[in-house]
């Protein structure tokens, strides 16, 4: 959650931030929480509120809510990802670890032991052989689909770039 709310690079929604921010109140609210949760959740909080406060500067309290701000501006209609035109390498090396990198965090040392013993059975470690062979089918698929040599080349040196940037990280 701290990765994506301190990025500059994942957008998310300020509806979506307001519901975390609820959920991360209540359990600061909540009367069994452990102290060092209710730590990470004012943090949380604290985090969202800086966030909609650098989108919307002006902000006042509304009077259905009393410890949510909110931006007396409405907030700008849903927006295309980060990329415009064309992504760049970078930004393109940075989504595909991110999504990659979901894929790991489901993964428990039982699932090696499992995908050792029982190859068939699938499980994350399979998941993540999936998304990988879709990036790979994606890529060449990506390559080969230009009619001209040239732009196929081109392709071929973008996917180049996004690798070698990949690999630095």
């Amino acid at each position: 959650m701290k990765h994506w709310l301190t990025s500059t690079h994942v957008r998310i929604d300020t509806s979506v931030l307001r519901k975390i921010q609820d959920f991360a109140l209540a359990v600061e609210a909540a009367p069994a929480t452990p102290p060092a949760i209710v730590d990470m959740a004012r943090s949380l909080a604290n985090m969202i509120n800086i966030k909609v406060h650098q989108r919307f500067p002006v902000s006042i309290i509304t009077a259905d809510s009393p410890n949510r701000q909110t931006s007396s501006q409405d907030p700008p209609p849903p927006t295309s990802p980060v990329f415009t035109d064309k992504p760049s390498p970078d930004s393109l090396a940075k989504a595909l670890t991110i999504l990659e990198g979901e894929e790991y965090t489901h993964i428990l040392p039982s699932d090696y032991i499992v995908h050792l013993l029982q190859p068939s059975i699938l499980g994350h470690i399979a998941a993540i052989s999936t998304t990988k062979r879709k990036i790979e089918f994606w890529v060449s698929k990506s390559i080969l689909s230009p009619r001209h040599f040239k732009e196929r080349a081109n392709v071929f040196r973008f996917f180049a770039k996004t690798a070698i940037v990949r690999s630095a990280s």
